[in-house]
């Protein structure tokens, strides 16, 4: 009786050892954020600008802009562009907002391009180039005409 207790024992604490099952489930690794989800993340002012503006007389200046520091050239303390999932989003210059629509034109996700409307008569189309995007900045190369024919050609960082 005691070889078949000692039996059952045996036999039960084999079936609780040899039945736990590991977990071997790893964690989920969420996926990194899309081109279009770091856009649209929240909006993005200027750090740093450089721009070589042509009027249609041929005439032109070089501009620099820097966030934070005193003599630029230009002011851009106030301006942003915040971009939607929707390709909409906002342009700010001071106090003043206009509607925008954008896009990415490449499969690369490298250029984009979107259209700022002014009015519904005035609009500007900008060209972005070489984009590369994080989450916390956004560099480009950067060119527009605009409806007055001034030419512009510069490139830039954005920043939250």
């Amino acid at each position: 009786m005691k070889n078949k207790l000692s039996f059952f024992i045996l036999l039960a604490l084999s079936l609780a050892i040899f039945s736990c099952k590991k977990n071997d489930s790893t964690p989920v690794t969420p996926a990194p954020p899309t081109p279009e989800q770091m856009l649209s993340s929240s909006s993005w002012k200027i750090d740093e600008l450089r721009f070589s503006q042509v009027n249609t007389s041929g005439g032109g200046t070089a501009y620099y802009y820097k966030r934070g520091v005193t003599g630029n050239i230009s002011n851009f303390d106030n301006e942003n562009i915040l971009f939607l999932a929707s390709n909409t989003g906002t342009y700010t210059l001071g106090s003043s907002n206009y509607p925008i629509t954008w896009q990415f034109t490449n499969a690369e996700k490298s250029k984009l391009q979107f259209i700022v409307t002014y009015s519904p008569t005035s609009s500007m189309t900008v060209f972005w180039e070489n984009v590369v995007l994080t989450s916390t900045t956004l560099k480009y190369a950067e060119y527009y005409t605009t409806t007055t024919g001034i030419t512009s050609l510069g490139s830039g960082t954005r920043i939250h």
